[in-house]
């Protein structure tokens, strides 16, 4: 059985760089032990306001794609699974990840995001974009979410990704819109819209993080 105690309660609280240490040290129960920890200040329940609970999140998403220990990677998962929304460190390097774990981060993955197509927009205005399912993207709800990024930042973009996307930061499962016309010459198109998207995004006060 994994616990804690208030010495692992102190390096949480003692900073990012700590915590960093700790997550990765060769005591596989002692790793163990700090994320377990982690939970109770990660859980918004218990308004444990850290941060640099953005960076716990990257190192999180970082500790998955470097252990080779299952639990380890199933404890870190289950964090990120709960609370953190931008997962673009893990895709981004999904190929890194144990063999046998990537079964399970692809359904974190899948499971912390909706994905809807641009071309089921109904309508975009100043304040949200509307898709035919009736969900929602309303800007000042993805706003000030992430503090990597500035306070007007609402998603991730990708124009090199297959098919093109853009990802908003609505919480609980992030939408992410995806530019998906198939055909050589709607490929074309894919791009064109997602630049006239970006555009419009940016007109309207806000903008988006290019991973590309």
């Amino acid at each position: 059985m994994v616990t804690y105690d208030e010495k692992h309660r102190a390096v949480i609280e003692s900073g990012i760089e700590n915590i960093r240490k700790s997550l990765f040290e060769e005591d596989i129960y002692y790793v163990r032990q700090v994320l377990f920890c982690l939970d109770w200040y990660l859980d918004p329940f218990y308004k444990n306001n850290l941060p640099y609970k953005n960076e716990i999140y990257d190192l999180l998403q970082e500790l998955v794609v470097s252990s080779n220990n299952d639990d380890i990677i199933e404890d870190c998962l289950q964090l990120i699974g709960y609370y953190c929304n931008d997962l673009s460190y893990l895709e981004e390097n999904f190929d890194k990840i144990k063999d046998s774990m990537k079964q399970e981060v692809m359904r974190v993955l899948e499971d912390n995001r909706i994905t809807l197509s641009y071309y089921d927009i109904v309508s975009m205005n100043n304040t949200c974009i509307i898709f035919k399912a009736g969900n929602q993207i309303v800007y000042s709800e993805c706003a000030n979410r992430d503090s990597r990024y500035s306070e007007k930042c609402i998603g991730v973009r990708n124009a090199l990704a297959d098919p093109p996307y853009v990802e908003f930061f609505t919480g609980n499962g992030n939408i992410r819109v995806v530019f998906d016309k198939t055909g050589i010459l709607e490929k074309k198109k894919n791009q064109r819209d997602f630049a006239q998207f970006h555009i419009d995004i940016h007109k309207y006060g806000y903008t988006t993080f290019d991973l590309s």
